[in-house]
């Protein structure tokens, strides 16, 4: 019996002793998790990378070189990957997924995809995908479970070796891979799995290789800088500054001048293939809507080059507004809402990796040469990727920078915190641990807890704020697309709609009117359906009504609500037409489990609104 106990021991002991298992164990239990806790298509695009994967393993490489000229994506695997126009519906998708359903090669629809990413990023995903769903045709739902864990497996892999080979700081860096968003990522369809674990690599091969000074650079090493440069250069756009590391390496250290030359001309071939050959090939093969036009890009370009000053100022003045929000993204949020994770989570990681800026004990003297290039590869880094997400994405003319989050900086903020390393004070290595290892196994505990509660319990995230539950969550938001006819005498708008929650207190609806005059009023009044019973009946003064915003009023809860049809009547008995509200509308009925009348007139659309719910008792 006492074999097993020491042995059992041994084993514990040597998990600890090694932080890379650490990593092993928690992004695997936590990654797998999220795996089947974050419904299919709710991760980032993942839609469009899903698409790409199908591309890729029939062999085009080239983005919508196919979806350009036939349908060739599977019906089957769409209607289990988009998303609902009503983020309500994702409630228990994992349960209600036919396993049994296989493709039909006869159903297909449009491929066309916005992800123009280099192949590379997307190879392990479609080896699975070609194997298992174009040769044996596995049930699409298992498939797609399939790639994910694909995705997953190109994370952890290479982050694992990362930890192990990084020659110091190794407990900072296994907290700054443990990113909540770095596991979420790669629990979906996506390529930033393996492109975040890549660089994890990439970053701890360099750092590893430029501190043997002592050995000179033969072959084998060479060819071993050329493949990781290679597939850097291949990987995501605003990663290749890591490139810079290279100068990590002393002169000295090649065993001629003509190798150091040729292995920078490699650098810049590579470049001009992978970089500027790629995005010149794919220029022309992507939607419209995929971020600026070439011409905007090239106005967006001259603007920076002409104007440097004007846009430092914007930098810094997104910087000042945006610093917390790149924080928030960097450590956790949800994808494609603009839902908060709970703070407690975010609280928890900054005090983790806090305690291992300054108490990791495996930290070593960096010199202070090596800590401002690796602060300054960061920072470079950083403004690399604004720079590149504001050609990109902001109009012309913008004084904001749109669309960037915190996970673009998922491995070029590790940079400059392992720059800023100190060794404050020695603690016993058996506290260090059990402080380090709670701490880092803790949030992304808490990770999980917030996504299941989002993702499978009504109104879940409401309960830990305590604020109300709103519903429903619209994805396709454009509230001032159409409006409504005005209401005047003679004009009845009805919009039933189904309570997803008990205790219905409020209702919000959108409108607008044109004139602030005194003169008119409109009536809204709440009815339960099935019983006829009046809910609450309000009248509001035209001229103080919002424009083009929320009209928002709570009235008596109803605490059975839940499944229960409402009724919504909005009238006027006294308003001229100038003096009228307008209402605003869905440019297509999204909302199935209501419809819109206006005089008893069924129409193909829905008010844009939304009622809360209370989850205080």
């Amino acid at each position: 019996m006492k074999i097993p106990i020491i042995l059992f021991k041994k084993v514990i002991n040597k998990i600890f002793d090694n932080p890379q298992y650490i990593f092993l164990i928690i992004s695997f239990v936590i990654g797998v998790s999220c795996i089947f806790i974050i419904p299919l298509g709710r991760g980032y695009d993942e839609l469009f990378h899903i698409k790409r994967v199908w591309e890729v393993s029939g062999g085009t490489f080239i983005p919508n070189y196919l979806a350009d000229k036939v349908n060739n994506f599977p019906v089957t695997l769409e209607n289990l990957i988009k998303i609902p126009v009503f983020e309500d519906n994702s409630i228990n998708q994992f349960w209600k997924i036919d396993w049994s359903e296989k493709i039909d090669w006869w159903q297909m629809t449009s491929g066309s995809t916005s992800s123009s990413y280099f192949p590379t990023l997307y190879l392990p995903q479609a080896l699975i995908m070609g194997f298992f769903g174009r040769n044996f045709n596995i049930p699409p739902a298992i498939l797609l479970y399939l790639v994910r864990f694909t995705c997953l497996l190109s994370f952890i892999i290479p982050t694992y070796f990362s930890i192990k080979i990084i020659p110091f700081s190794k407990w900072l860096f296994t907290g700054l891979t443990l990113v909540p968003m770095a596991l979420l990522q790669s629990s979906t369809i996506s390529t930033d799995g393996i492109s975040n674990g890549f660089s994890f690599f990439f970053i701890a091969w360099m750092l590893a290789f430029s501190y043997r000074e002592e050995q000179k650079i033969d072959k084998t090493q060479f060819t071993k800088i050329l493949v990781l440069s290679a597939l850097l250069f291949s990987f995501k756009l605003n990663l290749i500054i890591l490139i810079m590391l290279l100068l990590l390496i002393p002169k000295d250290r090649f065993s001629s001048k003509s190798q150091m030359i040729l292995l920078i001309g490699l650098e810049i071939t590579f470049f001009i293939i992978f970089v500027l050959g790629w995005n010149y090939l794919t220029r022309s093969s992507l939607p419209n809507n995929n971020g600026n036009t070439a011409r905007a890009v090239f106005n967006q370009m001259i603007f920076i080059a002409f104007k440097p000053l004007s846009y430092i100022k914007i930098l810094l003045e997104d910087l000042r507004l945006n610093f917390g929000y790149y924080i928030q993204t960097w450590i956790a949020t949800f994808p494609m809402q603009n839902l908060r994770m709970p703070w407690l989570i975010h609280a928890i990681y900054l005090a983790a990796i806090i305690f291992l800026v300054f108490l990791d004990p495996s930290t070593q003297p960096l010199g202070k040469k090596r800590r401002l290039f690796l602060a300054l590869i960061g920072i470079i880094g950083y403004l690399f990727t604004i720079t590149l997400v504001f050609i990109k994405d902001s109009p012309i003319g913008a004084k904001t920078i749109v669309k960037m989050s915190g996970r673009y900086l998922i491995t070029l903020l590790p940079l400059i915190l392992l720059s800023v390393t100190v060794k404050v004070r020695q603690i016993p290595p058996r506290i260090f641990k059990s402080i380090t290892i709670s701490l880092l196994s803790i949030v992304p505990i808490l990770f999980c807890g917030a996504l299941i509660l989002r993702y499978n319990v009504t109104c879940g995230l409401n309960y830990l704020s305590g604020k109300e539950c709103v519903k429903p969550v619209y994805r396709n938001w454009a509230p001032n697309s159409q409006y409504s006819k005005p209401l005047v005498p003679g004009v009845v708008v009805k919009q039933t709609f189904l309570a997803s929650c008990n205790n219905l207190e409020m209702l919000s609806l959108w409108v607008d009117h044109q004139n602030n005059d005194d003169f008119g009023t409109t009536s809204i009044i709440i009815r339960e359906l099935a019983s006829g019973d009046i809910v609450t009946e309000r009248k509001f003064t035209n001229a103080l009504m919002p424009k083009k915003n929320w009209l928002t009023f709570s009235f008596p809860r109803v605490e059975d609500s839940k499944n229960q049809k409402i009724l919504i009547e909005v009238f006027s008995q006294d308003t001229k037409p100038e003096n009228a509200i307008t209402l605003s509308l869905s440019y297509r009925q999204e909302y199935l489990d209501g419809e819109l009348a206006i005089n008893d007139s069924s129409l193909d659309t829905d008010l844009i609104f939304q009622y809360g719910c209370s989850v205080n008792p």
